[in-house]
């Protein structure tokens, strides 16, 4: 029953004995405590079908926000909340939500040690140990940012861009 009805009908005194949400979307009462919200700002809630919905109206208020580069870090703490809801294939989104754009364990293509990119190995596919004793990395970048090679990610080793760098 819509929380208007509830007015209409004067059935005011049943929901304030009871408790109940009141859906900020559409108004439908639902028990107390089973709706969501979407923040911990506001205090808007939301029935299940109005939930996504409202969902996704926030996260295009926020790409927008992104796009006219003015989105604060209020906004930015609020995204990384809803990074779950957040589409897999939208890279603006999960970008700016500080959800990494690789899978955090690899396997190195060298020798097959699982490594966590950035951390213990590179974005090439090779951990610390075949990164500096099997190749000269350190010179393929300094190629790479003089122009001179190319980066595939971890195609660089499957297409060969690698092989003058092996020691």
């Amino acid at each position: 029953m819509l929380y208007l009805e509830h007015l209409q009908e004067g059935k005011m005194e049943k929901l304030t004995k009871e408790g109940v949400d009141v859906c900020y979307g559409c108004g439908k009462t639902q028990e107390y405590g089973t709706m969501k919200a979407i923040n911990e700002i506001d205090f808007d809630i939301y029935c299940d079908d109005c939930f996504k919905k409202a969902i996704n109206k926030r996260l295009e208020y926020l790409r927008g926000e992104i796009k006219n580069e003015c989105i604060s870090y209020g906004e930015i703490a609020e995204l990384q909340g809803l990074k779950e809801h957040i589409e897999e294939g939208d890279v603006e989104l999960l970008q700016w939500a500080g959800v990494p754009e690789f899978s955090e364990e690899m396997e190195c293509l060298e020798c097959g040690k699982k490594f966590v990119a950035g951390e213990d190995g590179n974005e090439l596919g090779l951990c610390e140990h075949c990164a500096s004793v099997v190749y000269d990395c350190e010179k393929y970048y300094k190629d790479y940012d003089n122009g001179r090679v190319t980066f595939k990610g971890t195609d660089t080793i499957s297409r060969g861009i690698l092989e003058p760098y092996r020691l």
